[in-house]
């Protein structure tokens, strides 16, 4: 099992990719549980009342795991938002 590192993530690590006055919405689509893990983390610096991570079809249910690990707010949607 990876140790946890303190992971900095702010202006200059990278944008969500959409933002909206109550939402913020990250799209992430490779699969990659450490990419899903850094937008999870992106998602829980934001202040926005709605966090949404997408994810294609075939990942939701691991990113709902990682998802839950990192911060209960975090919704977790596949691609077209269903």
């Amino acid at each position: 099992m990876k140790k946890e590192v303190s992971v900095r993530v702010g202006r200059r690590r990278g944008r969500i990719d959409q933002m909206t006055e109550k939402k913020a919405i990250e799209i992430e689509r490779s699969g990659d549980p450490d990419k899903i893990l850094w937008a999870c983390r992106k998602l829980k610096a934001t202040r926005k009342r709605y966090k949404i991570l997408r994810v294609p079809d075939w990942h939701v249910e691991m990113a709902r795991e990682i998802a839950s690990k990192v911060s209960s707010s975090i919704t977790v949607q596949n691609l077209s938002g269903d």
